[in-house]
């Protein structure tokens, strides 16, 4: 084996570690992940590794991906796999991220306002008719406090509990916001390994491995709020460039971008237990 090759092994046994302990605690068995793992393989040959200008072909995927012909072709006639949901999570984060950026919703300071439930201006209603197309006021606050973004006050007023679209109730958008952040980040490594030292894009951490235990809430309530004050302060500019959230913005909507911030810690016998 290359070393290259058993650098990838190594690297794809570590990352594989965080998916098989959520996979087993979801009762997903090994047979059930080798199934997406072959399905992903024949998306992955058809989708990136045809040969350009020629017609893609079973036995081109199955010389890529090891499988037979037979086995190709069932998991491209096999549509079991269930396709995600589309449009209310948009619209869901657009209401959201109006909420934070828009000086209607906010006080003197730039927080989100407690906002009453109707009204012509500065109020959840007139919100959702600005921000989140023809949808009524009602399908979304009932979307938004199902997943704990948003809560009541007094029947009259909601909260915004949340600083950005973070579902605290709804384990399945948690996941499906799980795959989407890990495979930004992943896509972000595969583009890196590939291109030159002046076309990769930002891939940077900070991360020590001796600090004491005092020190971690510290740090922990400290990176959430910086990092929560940068994300705030390129939402607002983004959103300002985004031709859907923004009618007035200029240019064509081709492209999808943005930056991802996390906090990890991990305990020094975890450590030891993976040397």
């Amino acid at each position: 084996m290359s070393s290259v090759k058993q650098s990838l092994y190594n690297a794809t046994s570590k990352l594989l570690r965080p998916i098989v302990r959520m996979l087993l605690r979801k009762g997903v068995s090994h047979s059930e992940f080798v199934e997406i793992a072959k399905r992903v393989y024949v998306d992955e040959a058809y989708d990136s590794f045809m040969i350009p200008g020629r017609k893609k072909t079973v036995s081109r995927a199955a010389v890529l991906t090891g499988l037979s012909r037979k086995e190709v072709l069932r998991l491209t006639m096999d549509e079991e796999i269930q396709q995600p949901r589309k449009g209310s999570i948009n619209r869901a984060n657009r209401v959201i991220n109006g909420w934070l950026r828009d000086k209607e919703f906010q006080d003197k300071d730039g927080n989100a306002l407690h906002l009453p439930l109707t009204g012509n201006s500065s109020s959840f209603a007139s919100l959702v008719k600005k921000y989140s197309g023809d949808i009524t006021a009602g399908a979304v606050l009932d979307e938004l406090i199902r997943v704990g973004v948003i809560k009541k006050k007094d029947d009259e007023f909601v909260e915004l509990v949340a600083q950005g679209y973070v579902p605290q109730e709804d384990q399945e958008e948690k996941i499906r916001i799980m795959g989407n952040c890990a495979t930004d980040f992943l896509n972000t490594v595969d583009h890196n390994l590939e291109s030159k030292e002046e076309e990769v894009w930002f891939q940077r951490h900070v991360v020590y491995s001796h600090l004491p235990k005092e020190v971690i809430p510290v740090f922990k309530k400290m990176s959430k709020e910086k990092s929560t004050k940068l994300l705030i302060e390129l939402n607002q500019w983004l959103a300002e460039k985004d031709v859907v959230s923004n009618p007035d913005a200029v240019g064509a909507a081709e492209v999808r971008a943005g930056l991802g911030i996390y906090y990890f810690e991990e305990d020094k016998a975890d450590l030891e237990e993976k040397s």
